[in-house]
């Protein structure tokens, strides 16, 4: 294998892991800024009149 071309292959190495901390960084900026927010009680509340649909629809009304 040519120097080149194993120079290329940790060049493409190293991109992937400085995308993937991007990744997460971002991930962690957006989760810290909605964790304590309302919207993550809006997103429980949400979440919790689904499952409650699944188990009983009969229960549920459209219209909540």
């Amino acid at each position: 294998m040519k120097a080149s071309e194993k120079g290329s292959k940790r060049q493409k190495g190293q991109a992937l892991i400085e995308y993937t901390f991007l990744v997460m960084m971002v991930s962690m900026v957006f989760w810290i800024g909605i964790k304590n927010s309302e919207l993550t009680q809006q997103l429980a509340n949400a979440w919790s009149r689904v499952s409650d649909c699944v188990e009983v629809p009969m229960a549920c009304d459209t219209a909540s």
